[in-house]
């Protein structure tokens, strides 16, 4: 088994979360699952559905490479959180990520229940693709191992493997280009798979790269499952506002 951790970025920064949780994983696959060749690929300078395209090209240009990890430049993550997805054993898996957007309200409301802080966060969030659950009989169920159905997610954190776009370019011909100026200059020059170009939605507007992704693979008959048990760090700008004035009257003083 080969597994090539693919991470795009527009600017060519990686986040220290995100560098940080690839390490560990290297260093977990490394003492605990040595049958498992893990490589890294990445690129910058394109716009999101080319960065995806052009990092899919060069992973099927290597025969031996079975799955492909796509974890975005500002996500952090558990090695235990690769195990769940490896172990699924499913074509497509990914993660429930939160949005880097946090409401404060959220986070007192979940507080004054008494929960931890960590808690209250992971509580108040909003999860990338919590309206995509596939529902049976108005209801849905987590398996044992952590895993919800879902009709599309996000690929901040998503595993594939490689026969996913092999049905994808059986089913849609049409997406199999040649890599035009963009490509060659971020360095791919292997035939393009377009399975991440934006299609309309229904409403007539364009879906994002993932979601169209996903509407391909679930057209060619397949299935997308994701773990709601791993903790996720989505690394953003959060804008902090605060007058010093209130924490004194608050608290009667310093802190303590």
């Amino acid at each position: 088994m080969h597994v090539v951790v693919a991470i795009p970025t527009y600017s060519g920064s990686v986040e220290a979360e995100c560098l940080e949780s690839i390490f560990r994983l290297q260093d977990h696959i490394l003492r605990t699952r040595r049958n498992i060749q893990i490589s890294l690929s990445w690129i910058s300078g394109l716009t999101v559905d080319a960065a995806r395209n052009a990092l899919v090209a060069k992973f099927l240009s290597d025969a031996s490479a079975t799955h492909l990890f796509f974890v975005d430049a500002d996500m952090g993550f558990e090695p235990s959180l690769f195990d769940s997805l490896i172990d699924e054993n499913r074509p497509l898996v990914a993660a429930f990520c939160p949005s880097k957007n946090l409401q404060a309200s959220k986070v007192a409301e979940a507080a004054i229940s008494g929960v931890q802080p960590e808690q209250a966060m992971a509580i108040a969030a909003r999860y990338v693709a919590a309206d995509r659950i596939v529902h049976r009989n108005g209801t849905f169920d987590p398996t044992p191992s952590g895993f919800v159905e879902v009709s599309a997610i996000g690929t901040g954190i998503m595993l594939i493997h490689r026969s996913v776009f092999d049905a994808i370019g059986r089913h849609f011909p049409e997406l199999r280009t040649a890599p035009d100026r963009r490509h060659r200059l971020a360095g791919p020059a292997q035939p393009i798979l377009d399975a991440f170009a934006p299609l309309r939605g229904q409403d007539g507007r364009w879906l994002s790269e993932d979601l169209s992704f996903c509407q391909r693979w679930r057209e060619t008959g397949g299935d997308i499952w994701a773990n709601v048990d791993q903790r996720i760090t989505h690394v953003g700008r959060q804008a902090v506002t605060g007058r010093f004035r209130d924490q004194l009257d608050h608290y009667g003083g310093l802190p303590r």
